[in-house]
This record gives C-alpha cells, sequence and structure tokens, in this order.
C-alpha cells in the first residue's frame, strides 16, 4: 500500500489497495481529488481487470445499489468507502 507519488509526498490523495485472490492479489488505486475531496474517488483497476465493469451488472443482482453509493457519498463519512470498495469487491 502507498499513498501519495514519489514526486509529491506532501500530498495524500491515493492509496492502493491489494486484495488477496487465488492465491494472487488484485491491485486497485483508489484516487481522491485533491482539489475537490468532497467527490467520490476514482478507482482504477489493473490491466488484468480490462474487462470488469461493476456498474455495468444485471438489475436482478441488486438494483439500485451503485446509484445510491455515489448519489449519497459522505465524505466524513469513513463508512462510504468501505461500502464501496466492498460492492466493488
Amino acid at each position: 500500500m502507498w499513498s501519495s507519488d514519489k514526486y509529491n509526498s506532501g500530498l495524500i490523495d491515493r492509496f492502493t489497495l491489494l486484495i488477496p485472490y487465488c492465491l494472487d492479489f488484485i491491485k486497485w488505486d483508489v484516487i481522491f481529488d485533491a482539489e475537490s475531496p468532497t467527490t467520490v474517488p476514482d478507482v482504477i483497476f489493473g490491466p488484468e481487470d480490462e474487462h470488469f465493469h461493476p456498474f455495468h451488472m444485471s438489475p436482478s443482482v441488486e438494483p439500485n445499489t451503485n446509484s445510491s453509493l455515489l448519489s449519497d457519498w459522505n465524505y466524513k463519512d469513513p463508512a462510504c468507502l468501505l461500502n464501496l470498495i466492498q460492492f466493488l469487491r
């Protein structure tokens, strides 16, 4: 796990998640907008996940979860970030 970047160590606006999966790890980068910290973070998936589209799920799975996760984002509530990561997982 790392935060910020190697060129600007004063700004901590990103981190990397390493998720254990089948004796390997899935790597996701979570990036916040430093100029607008109240917005939902971007999640960058690794190249091995190029066909992974979590918000294109069929409506029968969980109908309004993805829209409520994004529209009800509260940057002061750490549970929102946890819920987003768990949904994507």
